[in-house]
């Protein structure tokens, strides 16, 4: 598990960090005809995008006492010249039927940023980074966290049961067919989730649905996993093809009301 250690606060013997990760790497060292594992990365999301989208017109970010971000922002619809403070931007929410009171939102924002790997030249990358909008009033919409720019581009989001149960039996699908491929080439052996806290039986309407998606296609195989807030996964995203402001390049990382699974196989060496 990865965690900066200027990022550490040890209280009572809990690890306070920005995030938590597991890194996996090739052993180069490993002996000859040993095998290889594999991970294979599924996941199911459980937001939909509401509302229209807007473009950041002014940023503030603020630290608190606990050196916590926010920001705070005004954005121009699409399409408009006209700049909107948060209780403008929430009223448009509102008019679309969105319940604004009652609903946890997030702010999907796509980020065009300049990102470069080692000694290779930089290059644009487009990711989208999700954002808990924690209210907003005559001056600014207040949302968690930084980096944020004026010009990014935005969307709401809000957790939708419906989207959940359809991403988690697209999963389960794609682990049966994964089962199936396999044979006696590929063995299943463990498997991980990452869940969102949020997720569950009150949320996808039936218990233990997450976890059944990998058990039942793999029974026997030993499963472990963990409530999560912001679920860490490399992954395309699986909003490309809703009307949104989502592109099909656009990758996300770190997730919200998601289930992220990991499946570990090894692949025997072959025999010469």
């Amino acid at each position: 598990m990865i965690c900066s250690e200027s990022q550490r606060i040890w209280c009572t013997g809990i690890i306070d960090a920005d995030a938590v990760a597991l890194v996996f790497a090739r052993d180069r060292d490993k002996p000859q005809g040993s095998g290889e594992i594999h991970f294979n990365l599924a996941l199911s999301t459980g937001v939909s995008p509401v509302g229209p989208i807007f473009k950041g017109a002014s940023v503030r970010v603020i630290k608190d006492e606990e050196s916590k971000c926010s920001t705070w922002l005004t954005a121009k619809r699409e399409g408009s010249a006209d700049k909107l403070d948060g209780d403008s931007i929430l009223q448009l929410l509102a008019e679309s039927d969105i319940d604004v009171l009652n609903r946890d939102l997030y702010l999907g924002v796509t980020k065009r940023r300049k990102c470069s790997i080692g000694t290779e030249r930089g290059k644009i990358v487009s990711s989208l980074a999700f954002h808990e909008v924690l209210g907003g009033d005559e001056h600014y919409l207040y949302v968690r966290g930084s980096g944020l720019k004026t010009g990014d581009t935005f969307q709401f989001f809000s957790p939708d049961p419906q989207i959940g149960l359809m991403s988690r039996n697209a999963v389960f699908d794609n682990l049966r067919a994964l089962n199936e491929k396999n044979g006696d080439k590929n063995i299943v052996f463990g498997g991980l989730v990452f869940t969102c806290y949020g997720r569950g039986e009150s949320f996808l309407g039936q218990p233990n649905i997450d976890g059944s998606a990998f058990l039942e296609n793999f029974p026997g195989v030993p499963l472990s996993g963990v409530f999560c807030c912001g679920e860490i996964g490399r992954s395309s995203s699986s909003f490309a093809e809703q009307d949104s402001v989502v592109q099909r390049s656009t990758k996300c990382f770190n997730h919200i009301y998601s289930c992220v699974y990991l499946v570990i196989m090894y692949t025997p060496a072959r025999s010469h």
